[in-house]
């Protein structure tokens, strides 16, 4: 997300990127980055080993905007309320990151009454310290929260799987990724972990026919037990995979739960299977 909105607001601006390091294979993504053409293109990226030093870094980098993926819980609103006093020109920005961006369901009661009134996020671009969001479906996002300002309710212009097609290239050097060879091409079967991998599936998955990839989620570093398939990684992104694997077959079945990935590739012609159903 993050990248497509540097390319919607354009090159003229002086961007750094921070990369933290809270998924899989982060710091190879970061070297990648820095011979990437989004570099050529002017951005400065950063390496947060833990994910406490990604602000900070920020922070000292004295932007004039700030965008990040939450502004949600008292934390994150102390934080961003230590950034605006030390530089009080910070316009902040959340961007969306799954359709959990959507959820009116964090907080509740008189717990969220109460933060809402000290200004704590309760749901996503709702600290009182956030300029605006950006998100890929505007009417939906105020649809849940009717009392946002539109004005400050922003499209982003590329969702994940339009911009995995249109920088395919480019995506697959910065995360690394490959396809495995292709054996059956007429079918393949691919399942999404979420944070934790269903094995009871597993067992089941292995026997559908066609080619069976797994797809592990961005924060597994290390699995217990052989797989017994194919793995396309945690690192890259799934919108990724699911453009390779639609150039090279001609049927492709997703299996998931619930993710956020098989819902921005609505239309593509990939088959979805939501297993928390």
């Amino acid at each position: 997300m993050a990248l497509s909105i540097f390319e919607q607001m354009g090159p003229d601006y002086r961007t750094s990127f921070v990369i933290a390091n809270v998924f899989s294979d982060a710091e190879k993504v970061f070297i990648n980055a820095r011979n990437s053409k989004w570099q050529e293109l002017g951005i400065s990226f950063y390496f947060a080993d833990v994910m406490k030093d990604a602000l900070p870094i920020a922070k000292r980098l004295n932007a004039d905007n700030l965008f990040l993926d939450s502004d949600v819980g008292v934390r994150r609103h102390l934080t961003l309320l230590e950034m605006k006093s030390s530089n009080h020109s910070l316009d902040i920005h959340v961007y969306e990151e799954g359709v959990g961006t959507y959820r009116t369901d964090l907080y509740s009661g008189l717990r969220r009454a109460f933060l809402s009134k000290a200004g704590v996020g309760t749901f996503f671009g709702g600290c009182k310290n956030t300029s605006s969001i950006y998100v890929c479906d505007p009417i939906h996002y105020c649809a849940q929260f009717p009392n946002a300002n539109p004005d400050n309710v922003h499209r982003i212009n590329m969702p994940p799987y339009e911009f995995s097609q249109r920088n395919l290239d480019e995506l697959s050097k910065l995360f690394a990724f490959e396809l495995p060879c292709i054996q059956r091409p007429d079918q393949c079967n691919l399942y999404l972990s979420s944070w934790e991998i269903d094995y009871e599936f597993l067992r089941k998955f292995t026997s559908i026919e066609g080619d069976n990839f797994i797809k592990l989620h961005p924060h597994i570093r290390a699995v217990k037990h052989n797989l017994d398939c194919k793995t396309l990684g945690a690192c890259p992104p799934a919108e990724l995979a699911f453009v390779h694997l639609k150039a090279a077959y001609k049927n492709v079945n997703v299996f998931s739960h619930y993710s956020s990935a098989a819902h921005y590739a609505k239309g593509s012609g990939i088959n979805f299977c939501n297993l928390s159903e």
